[in-house]
């Protein structure tokens, strides 16, 4: 009680098979949203814009406040502040980590644990990775980095398509 509305939460797989989150529901209060558990404990106050599903991925919710968006699970708690431009997974399983991209329109990978996996500095990542390295865009090259910066086939192909082992 005491809400506008209580919405469950849709997502969809890579096959846009339709399922709903099994944990939590989507509550507004005067325009806000916010999150709450099954048995009604509230996870998140209704002080957000807009929260919703990351397509594909279990428990992990895009929350938009003052025009930046953030990322929370479904206990409540922040994965990432509203401190970004846009969040996309990099897989459909959240231990995979997010791909942000900052207000000067830079990008990198956040991992679930806060922690920075490749430094928010480059153009474009794609959704290829392995094996600890990702594929990234700075200027007009592609090249694969490491967790550490480290550079390989910088320059040298015009597409990378997969990684596979080393």
């Amino acid at each position: 009680t005491g809400y506008d509305t209580i919405t469950a939460l849709e997502n969809h797989d890579s096959s846009n098979n339709l399922w709903y989150e099994n944990d939590v529901l989507l509550v507004s209060k005067e325009g806000k949203y916010g999150l709450v558990d099954f048995k009604g404990k509230e996870l998140l106050k209704c002080e957000y814009e807009s929260i919703q599903t990351l397509k594909g991925v279990k428990s992990s919710y895009l929350t938009k406040k003052e025009g930046k968006y953030g990322l929370v699970d479904n206990i409540g708690s922040t994965i990432l502040e509203n401190d970004y431009k846009t969040i996309k997974p990099l897989s459909d399983k959240y231990e995979d980590g997010y791909i942000v991209i900052n207000s000067q329109n830079k990008v990198g990978v956040i991992g679930r644990d806060k922690a920075t996996i490749v430094d928010i500095k480059y153009d474009e990542i794609k959704p290829i990775y392995g094996d600890g390295k990702y594929v990234v865009k700075e200027g007009k090259t592609w090249q694969i980095v490491d967790q550490e910066g480290k550079a390989y086939l910088k320059g040298k192909f015009d597409e990378i398509i997969s990684i596979y082992g080393n």
